[in-house]
């Protein structure tokens, strides 16, 4: 059996449900290619689901207008905190934004590559 340590690991952060679903599709697809894939981050149950350990529910992210980002701002802090310290400790070798890149596009502080997916 592969340990942790010798599995890539690939960080997702999806920052909505069509996101979430959009990432699970992309999950199941990485996964035929490499069964060995190790999945870690902020989303939902669709990429839960398709087996990515869900760090932080991206359903507390979620906001509709101006006036509930007010409301959520210590959950979009305390997110935005366990990703940059899963990044630091982890070190994933690919980190996936999709439709959350503004929010963390700070998250420089890791060894892999970056690419960002948008959903449609």
């Amino acid at each position: 059996m592969t340990g942790l340590l010798e599995q890539k690991c690939i960080m997702i952060i999806a920052g909505e449900a069509s996101g979430d679903l959009h990432g699970s599709h992309l999950v199941k697809a990485m996964r035929k290619k490499d069964q060995s894939l190790f999945f870690c981050g902020i989303g939902g149950q669709a990429l839960k689901d398709a087996g990515t350990k869900i760090l932080f529910d991206a359903s507390r992210l979620a906001v509709v207008g101006i006036t509930e980002v007010f409301s959520k701002i210590p959950d979009l802090l305390k997110g935005m905190t366990t990703a940059k310290r899963v990044l630091k400790t982890l070190r994933p070798d690919l980190l996936i934004l999709i439709d959350f890149r503004g929010v963390f596009q700070n998250t420089r502080s890791f060894k892999g590559d970056d690419y960002c997916q948008k959903s449609p």
